[in-house]
């Protein structure tokens, strides 16, 4: 049995699986949706980019898309966005509150206190108790 047959069976396999990656990437469009459920559209994520500029149609849309999907993360990251712009500091906190609800990693978290931070608010008590929770046996 040679080298050249040994290997055949792996490489077949490594093209098989890499085409499979480009045919989803093609599809998908990006990795991190890859069997997530679909959130907000691409088009939908460039109009939020190029409208910070003018967040009140935004926000505007961005309420009735978390009114008929409350579980969108990424809805609630933008709306948190949004606000922080405006300086509405309590809709800012309660739409970073949702997000970190929603999705409880360390970087929501972060984000949260940043929040409390920046608006010169106090931080809640049991949002403290979980970020010192979280951070003090790392």
């Amino acid at each position: 049995m040679t080298n050249s047959s040994v290997n055949k069976p792996y490489v077949v396999s490594w093209l098989a699986a890499a085409m499979l990656g480009l045919c989803l990437y093609l599809q998908y469009g990006a990795w991190q949706y890859i069997g997530l459920r679909p959130s907000l559209s691409v088009a939908t994520m460039r109009q939020l980019k190029t409208a910070l500029n003018s967040p009140g149609l935004s926000i505007s849309r961005l309420q009735a898309h978390v009114a008929a999907d409350p579980e969108d993360v990424k809805a609630w990251l933008w709306l948190a966005r949004l606000y922080t712009k405006q300086q509405q500091a309590d809709a800012a906190i309660a739409a970073q509150l949702r997000v970190w609800k929603l999705d409880s990693s360390d970087h929501n978290l972060r984000a949260l206190l940043s929040l409390y931070d920046y608006f010169g608010r106090v931080v809640p008590a049991d949002i403290l108790l979980a970020a010192r929770l979280r951070f003090m046996y790392r």
